[in-house]
């Protein structure tokens, strides 16, 4: 019966450690795939923003094409204008009307650059909630292997040997 039991708490002790050296290792392995996923999710951010600063920059650069074209034009057309005799009301409609244009266009630039921040935004928010799921599903819960638990199935086991010992199972009890 001093063997069963021994064998007993050693196999208790033995699956105990075990369930312990797993659990550690599923958490060794969560933290490496979590630090993974939030390095991806990190590149994939600065990816977009950097595209988001190209728009910024080339937005700019078209509202600069877009002024110096028009003072370019505007200044044809007064010089021309001014040549050809006209003057006052009529030269002022001609550059309220360049000026008129060139707000327009100035707009479009600025919407599309707006829009563009808005998909891009919107693309950030969905790559977070991605990377939030992606985190949330890498770690799940690990069953941890409590003593308590490990006590009451000695327990067990040794309630079950010493009963096998005084039904006979072992032979005559002494």
């Amino acid at each position: 019966m001093g063997i069963s039991m021994a064998m007993s708490a050693a196999g208790t002790v033995a699956q105990h450690r075990s369930a312990k050296q797993q659990a550690q290792a599923t958490a060794d392995m969560q933290r490496r795939v979590g630090k993974q996923r939030v390095a991806q999710s990190v590149l994939n951010a600065s990816d977009v923003r950097a595209r988001q600063g190209d728009e910024q920059i080339a937005t700019h650069n078209q509202k600069q094409d877009i002024k110096r074209r028009s003072m370019e034009a505007s200044s044809t057309a007064i010089v021309s204008a001014g040549e050809s005799g006209v003057s006052g009301a009529g030269l002022d409609l001609m550059v309220d009307e360049f000026l008129k244009r060139e707000s327009e266009m100035l707009f479009t630039a600025n919407s599309q650059l707006d829009s563009a921040t808005y998909k891009i935004d919107r693309e950030l928010e969905r790559m977070a909630a991605h990377a939030k799921g992606g985190l949330v599903s890498t770690f799940r819960p690990i069953n941890q292997p409590h003593a308590g638990a490990a006590a009451l199935q000695f327990g067990g086991d040794a309630m079950k040997t010493y009963s096998t010992y005084k039904t006979g199972g072992f032979g005559e009890p002494t």
